[in-house]
């Protein structure tokens, strides 16, 4: 579409942003110079072994752990669908499910201090308000 890279996930195009599509183009340098109506090919064309081993050398994670923190992001973003995300990322429902209780129990992290500090004092029975 008009100036941007999108990609076919689970039937819906979604534009790339610019991390992803800065490493997709170390994969393909030709992404984003063909022309409109050349790019409606797919990129990986071979197989699940091969575009496993492709992804760890360009991004140097393995597909696992990329595919685990692209879930936790996708969760964090707002997306809470798990069998929309299912189909997104190609991780069982079980995994997702599983990443949202790991992600909701990191989300601990986010309160502030001061609030996190109050609590325990509660807890300890060293406040009371």
């Amino acid at each position: 579409r008009a100036d941007k890279i999108e990609v076919l996930f689970a039937e819906q195009w979604t534009p790339l942003d610019a991390l992803t599509l800065r490493y997709l183009k170390r994969l393909h340098p030709a992404i984003g110079t063909t022309l409109p109506h050349q790019a409606d090919v797919p990129v990986f064309t071979h197989s699940i072994w091969k575009l496993n081993a492709e992804v760890r050398e360009v991004v140097g994670l393995p597909v696992r752990k990329l595919r685990m923190t692209a879930i936790a992001n996708i969760i964090r973003s707002g997306v809470t669908d798990r069998g929309a995300i299912s189909r997104i990322t190609g991780a069982y429902p079980n995994t997702v499910a599983y990443i949202e209780k790991a992600f909701a129990w990191d989300l601990q992290m986010t309160v502030d201090p001061e609030i996190v500090k109050s609590r325990n004092e509660v807890i300890r029975g060293e406040r009371t308000e």
